[in-house]
């Protein structure tokens, strides 16, 4: 999945079991590039991105972008949760 210029998050997931977001890239999203809110009890870390490639800013962001203070990924509030070779690229402002 490719995302970018969302008005929140890139990729947002809210309760979600043995579910895995593989070669994910989001950019220029204003609150975070993937959100996981909650995960459910289906065993050690099946909840999972893989091999993302998330960015803050690129050279075609907008004002609004400018004025946020994003994150790259922001984690569940629960356990059983990974993440795998993820990439982070241009998060230098504010």
């Amino acid at each position: 999945m490719t995302s970018w210029k969302n008005g929140r998050n890139g990729a947002i997931a809210e309760k979600v079991g043995d579910v895995r977001f593989h070669n994910f890239k989001v950019a220029d999203n204003k609150l975070a590039g993937i959100e996981f809110s909650l995960t459910d009890d289906h065993g050690d870390n099946t909840t999972r991105i893989n091999n993302a490639l998330i960015i803050g800013r690129t050279n075609n962001s907008e004002a609004a972008l400018e004025w946020s203070e994003p994150y790259g990924i922001i984690n569940p509030r629960t356990e059983n949760f990974r993440v795998d070779g993820a990439r982070f690229f241009n998060f230098d402002w504010n």
